[in-house]
């Protein structure tokens, strides 16, 4: 609470992976309705596009996040429609290039997506 969204991605990408990023451009901004545990939630989602300041190359590396490991992996975009992304609207949207953001609605009680 209290950091812009833009500056969270900043921090949360240094803590958990130790690299220094530049924010760009929102991308999507996505509501999510979904039931966890019994409980009803409604998540707001800013997505941003960013780039990774001085990355040498595209080989996965390790980062760690309270609880878990992680591997990150590069894909290239174009062969994103073969792998499963969550939210799955994602693939989609990188491979068309949206020129503008947008707002998307995912209903994951119901089972339904707005875009």
């Amino acid at each position: 609470m209290f950091e812009l969204t833009s500056q969270t991605l900043v921090r949360e990408m240094m803590e958990e992976t130790g690299l220094s990023i530049q924010v760009g451009e929102l991308l999507w901004t996505v509501e999510n309705f979904f039931e966890y545990n019994g409980i009803r939630h409604h998540e707001i989602g800013f997505y941003y596009k960013m780039e990774i300041a001085g990355i040498e190359n595209d080989a996965d590396f390790p980062a760690t996040e309270p609880g878990s490991d992680l591997l990150f992996h590069w894909h290239p975009v174009e062969e994103l429609h073969g792998i499963k992304i969550y939210p799955d609207f994602i693939s989609k949207e990188l491979i068309q290039k949206a020129a503008h953001p947008k707002h998307i609605v995912g209903d994951f009680i119901n089972l339904n997506t707005v875009v």
